[in-house]
């Protein structure tokens, strides 16, 4: 059966998130700082649920089928509850406990975000480049391509949207 730990929903999100999991059959697991230092795995398998406290939202997602977990999410969507934190359990991430887990996937989010702002700077810095032929957009541009194939490093990643910034003219 379908199991979503959840992690710092108030008592308001947490009724529906709990009510649109009823909706689907799936089993909803509340979790608190208490459990922070307990390995996922075994969160899934004890069954107790504590009261929920606000904070920092995180949900993890175990035994769904792709199509359910969307329409899940979706469901959830509509009922208000956007969660960015998120992910599904795995071999790996079961062995971890639950606070290195968030922190992973806050630190993985944050990295992502990064990225995708680099790629809606190099679309601007390449029309710009069509137009005037500058050599610094050229020159960032391609170390912006390089990204794809290279381990990302956040301050090469934060250097890079500082210089598009500032060759861009942009706040």
């Amino acid at each position: 059966m379908e199991k979503v730990l959840a992690y710092g929903l108030d008592i308001d999100r947490a009724n529906i998130l709990n009510n649109s999991a009823k909706d689907f059959g799936i089993d909803v697991k509340i979790l608190s700082d208490k459990d922070l230092d307990e390995k996922v795995g075994d969160l899934f398998q004890d069954s107790s649920s504590n009261e929920p406290q606000g904070g920092s939202e995180f949900l993890i997602f175990s035994d769904f089928d792709r199509n359910k977990l969307r329409d899940f999410l979706i469901d959830l969507k509509k009922n208000g509850i956007v969660v960015n934190h998120k992910c599904v359990l795995t071999k790996t991430n079961s062995e971890w406990t639950l606070r290195y887990l968030i922190n992973h996937i806050k630190d993985e989010h944050r990295m992502v975000s990064k990225f995708r702002t680099i790629g809606g700077y190099v679309q601007v810095a390449q029309r710009k480049l069509e137009e005037t032929g500058d050599l610094k957009l050229k020159s960032l541009i391609d170390e912006a391509y390089k990204l794809r194939t290279e381990e990302l490093d956040e301050e090469r990643l934060d250097r890079l949207i500082v210089d598009f910034k500032r060759v861009l003219h942009l706040k």
